[in-house]
């Protein structure tokens, strides 16, 4: 019986589990339908990832001992300091947020640095995996949606009106708002270029899946004319190249000097570059949508 209740806290403060459970919250939180279910989640998450840290503070001090943390604690004075100045505008609900963020971020963060690599890629394989083709399932529903000029708002039974479809040309989907869909598509898009780049799946179906699924996440992107959602897609590709190409240069003896400089210049190319395909490529796609679909779409709905 000890034993037993021994393995239970052990697996309930693993950051491991935490942080599964926590993928599985933020993939229906995405969903309208099971939203308000996952909003009383979230008061749980709070405690429990509390209580991890907690157990961290006065056992493996990862917190302290991590250097990605200092970013992270970098992060969060600036994110406090917002607070403070917007201090007239829903105080109470920001720190609210900015402490569902501390814990979450730091706990996410969380591992050792001299731990297991094999551990570590196992997890993000596990986590990109499970994301993309939760996505691509979205991401196809949604192009369904869209063809089919599909457009409705349903009561649901938690007393809330939502909406999926299209709405003022804008594609809303199955996530009931173009930006959450859009930014779901971003992310499917920049863990597929990493299960590309990492090569955790040897066989070619994965590859070609991978390959599959950006370009329907970008045609999803498209849709939405999230703004935002773009941006942020033109931001990791940018960093992406600034980090990766940095990593590089700086085991080459001769240009070791200028690396940093290297990195950025490439890096701001890389984004520009990004910025042109998404100039370019929504109004081809807008186009194409205008031939295929030219049914009349609902307006915004209130």
């Amino acid at each position: 019986m000890t034993k037993t209740l021994k393995n239970f806290f052990d697996s309930f403060l693993s950051t491991t589990i935490y942080k599964y459970t926590l993928l599985f919250l933020v993939l229906i939180n995405t969903l309208p339908f099971i939203k308000p279910v996952t909003e009383e989640a979230n008061k749980v998450f709070l405690i429990w990832g509390i209580i991890i840290l907690i157990k961290d503070f006065f056992t493996k001090k990862r917190l302290f001992k991590n250097k990605v943390h200092l970013l992270l604690w970098l992060f969060m004075a600036f994110y406090a300091i917002t607070v403070i100045v917007n201090y007239k505008h829903n105080l109470f609900a920001n720190i609210v947020v900015m402490g569902y963020c501390i814990i979450n971020y730091f706990i996410l963060y969380s591992y050792e640095e001299k731990g297991s690599p094999t551990t570590t890629s196992s997890q993000m394989k596990f986590i990109n995996t499970v994301f993309i083709c939760f996505s691509f399932l979205t991401g196809i529903f949604s192009i369904i949606i869209f063809f089919g000029n599909i457009s409705f708002q349903y009561h649901s039974i938690w007393g809330t009106t939502d909406s999926i479809g299209t709405f003022d040309g804008r594609l809303w989907g199955i996530n009931g708002n173009p930006n959450t869909c859009g930014i779901m598509s971003v992310i499917s898009i920049a863990f597929s270029l990493m299960e590309l780049f990492l090569k955790h799946y040897k066989k070619l179906f994965f590859r070609i899946f991978f390959i599959i699924n950006i370009i329907i996440q970008y045609v999803v992107l498209g849709l939405t004319k999230s703004r935002g959602a773009q941006l942020a897609l033109i931001a990791f590709i940018a960093i992406t190249l600034m980090m990766g190409l940095y990593l590089k240069l700086i085991k080459t003896q001769k240009i070791k000097k200028f690396a940093v400089v290297l990195s950025i210049l490439i890096g701001l190319l890389g984004g520009a570059a990004a910025y042109g395909a998404v100039e370019v490529s929504s109004p081809i796609i807008n186009l194409v949508v205008i031939k295929l679909n030219q049914a009349h779409t609902p307006t915004e709905p209130p």
